[in-house]
């Protein structure tokens, strides 16, 4: 009984590490832009483990790069559904949708993102990207000032400037006009 289980184990075992070089031969492939061999790599990472999100991440990662962005957004939510809070398959989802014009849907990822990491510069920066092709630049703009860290400040804050502003010209204004009062 013992026996079966340590078998067991092993072919466990053989598969994980089996798993982790398909993967990071995916990596080498797809960084030196062999992109066909990378997916090849990563499908048989996927026959080996369905249920693991890496090789299904990684893979979607290069049809993005290859400009195959339904194939990628269909991919990207197979991770989802494997692992509901991968942060970054729900980002490159928002972008995908981007890419698709698919602005709405975009926003909403960006949004899920933000639910699960609230200071994620990327999804700010794309739920920015999403709200600016919807038309609502001012929320656009807050989310880019969010993304970058760039605190927003307030109607009441602006206005104190300009008025600020607007009298230290003034100031300059009335300081030369007596000058030029004086000096006649």
């Amino acid at each position: 009984m013992k026996r079966r289980s340590t078998v067991a184990q092993e072919t466990t075992n053989s598969e994980s590490n089996d798993l982790q070089v398909l993967i990071a031969q995916g990596l080498k492939f797809a960084e030196s832009e062999q992109y066909a061999e990378a997916i090849a790599s990563y499908e048989q990472a996927i026959q080996l483990q369905p249920q693991n999100p890496n090789a299904r991440y990684h893979r979607a990662e290069v049809l993005a790069n290859l400009g195959k962005y339904e194939q990628a957004l269909a991919g990207f939510d197979q991770v989802i559904q494997l692992q509901p809070n991968h942060a970054a398959a729900w980002v490159f989802r928002a972008v995908m949708l981007i890419y698709l014009h698919r602005y709405q849907e975009a926003l909403d990822s960006c949004d899920r993102v933000l639910t699960i990491q609230p200071d994620h510069p990327e999804a700010w920066t794309f739920r920015g990207v999403s709200l600016y092709y919807l038309g609502r630049y001012e929320l656009a703009y807050a989310s880019y000032n969010r993304a970058t860290g760039t605190p927003q400040r307030s109607l009441w804050q602006r206005l104190m400037q300009g008025l600020s502003r607007l009298f230290r010209w003034l100031k300059r204004q009335l300081s030369q006009n007596r000058s030029s009062i004086v000096d006649r």
